[in-house]
């Protein structure tokens, strides 16, 4: 529950109720960040993200990252999503074709570990997603990949950043 606390704090630092769970629960307050705010209609979503990071918007993808550098090599603190229509071939695919076809848009190296698959709901849609550690990098990072198909198209979200600060990371939070 801290991360929770903690983002629920970066977000409103007086809340009562989130400073008592994290005080319970032995956590550390949250550094004081700000957040600027993201919307993509077709994705019907918003999201806040840390202003301090960068952004770049393409016609299918949009990619958040810590660094400019991030955003051109996927290295570092990484938050993106990219959306496609599917082929003729995919029409039917679900959450969990979704998912597949996100782990393949992304080439992971070899001995990288993903956990098991969790479906979910957010905003009515199912997304499936997973965890895990990518190995081969300077130091070991963390990725998470969640999918969905609506309305003919395919949506992908990916999360990448360092193991170590992984759980302390103020990434993008979704908002609707």
């Amino acid at each position: 529950a801290i991360p929770e606390f903690q983002q629920a704090l970066a977000l409103d630092p007086g809340l009562e109720s989130a400073q008592a769970g994290l005080i319970e629960c032995g956590g550390d307050l949250p550094p004081s960040i700000a957040f600027s705010s993201y919307s993509r209609s077709d994705l019907s979503l918003s999201l806040l993200y840390p202003s301090a990071w960068v952004m770049r918007e393409e016609e299918l993808q949009t990619i958040f990252a810590e660094t400019a550098e991030g955003i051109d090599t996927l290295k570092g603190k990484v938050f993106f999503i990219s959306s496609l229509p599917l082929g003729a071939e995919e029409q039917g695919m679900d959450s969990m074709g979704a998912l597949i076809k996100a782990r393949q848009s992304i080439e992971l190296p070899i001995g990288s570990q993903l956990g098991g698959v969790d479906v979910d709901t957010l905003a009515g849609w199912e997304w499936a997603s997973v965890q895990g550690e990518i190995s081969g990098l300077q130091e070991p990072t963390t990725i998470f990949i969640a999918a969905t198909v609506k309305d003919s198209k395919w949506y992908g979200v990916w999360a990448i950043g360092p193991s170590d600060t992984w759980e302390q990371e103020s990434w993008p939070i979704f908002r609707v």
